[in-house]
C-alpha cells in the first residue's frame, strides 16, 4: 500500500506549522470543557524530550515518518497540556484510508481512556470532515499516553471525507476538542 500524496500546501501546513489543538487542563477537573486553539508550538525550554509511542499501529514507514517528525520538532506541544495535531493521510496505518493524529502529553502525569469529541473543517458548516465526531483512545487500544510523549492514532475517511478535507485552505484548517475526558495514572 502506498502513502495517498497530498498537494504541497497541505503538507507544509500539516508538517511544519501543523493543525493542531490544545486543552488545558485544571487541577481538579479531569472533563475539562475547555478548548483552547493554537496556532504555533510552544518553545518553553523547560520542556522535555518528547518521545513517540506507536502502539502497534501503522506500517514500518509510518514509524520512520512520524520518528523523524518528532526528531525534527522536539518542542512538538505546549507546556502543561495536551495538544493534538494531524500529521497525514495513510492508507498502511490501519483498516482503509485514515487521517493520522498525533496526540501530545505535556502535563505532569499520564493519561489513560482519553475521549472527546471531534470537529474538523475550515471553520464554517460548509466543509467540515468530522462534526463533534465521539473518538475513544482507550488504554486497551492505545496503552497509556505517558507525560511528555506522542501517540498517533487514525480517524478513517471516506472518499466524501478526503475530498473534503483535500478542498480546504491551508490556513483555514480547524480543529475543535470538546468534551476532554481522561483518567490519570501515576
Amino acid at each position: 500500500m502506498k502513502k495517498i500524496l497530498i498537494p504541497l500546501a497541505l503538507i507544509t501546513l500539516l508538517l511544519i506549522t501543523g493543525c493542531n489543538s490544545s486543552v488545558s487542563s485544571g487541577e481538579d477537573n479531569n472533563d475539562e470543557n475547555h478548548r483552547e486553539e493554537t496556532n504555533g508550538q510552544d518553545n518553553n525550554d523547560e520542556m522535555k524530550e518528547l518521545t513517540l509511542e506507536m502502539a502497534g499501529q501503522g506500517s514500518p514507514r509510518t514509524l520512520v515518518e512520524l520518528t523523524s517528525f518528532i526528531e525534527e520538532t522536539p518542542e512538538l506541544g505546549t507546556a502543561n497540556d495536551v495538544s493534538f495535531h494531524s500529521f497525514d493521510i495513510y492508507e498502511d496505518f490501519g483498516e482503509g484510508t485514515q487521517l493520522v493524529f498525533l496526540i501530545v502529553n505535556r502535563l505532569p502525569f499520564n493519561l489513560q481512556d482519553i475521549s472527546f469529541s471531534l470537529t474538523m473543517g475550515d471553520g464554517t458548516d460548509e466543509k467540515k470532515v468530522w462534526d463533534q465526531h465521539h473518538v475513544v483512545l482507550s488504554k486497551k487500544d492505545i496503552g497509556i499516553l505517558e507525560s511528555n510523549h506522542a501517540i498517533p492514532f487514525g480517524l478513517a475517511l471516506t472518499e466524501e471525507m478526503e475530498e473534503t478535507l483535500r478542498s480546504i485552505n491551508t490556513g483555514q484548517f480547524v480543529i475543535e476538542i470538546d468534551d476532554f475526558q481522561y483518567e490519570s495514572v501515576e
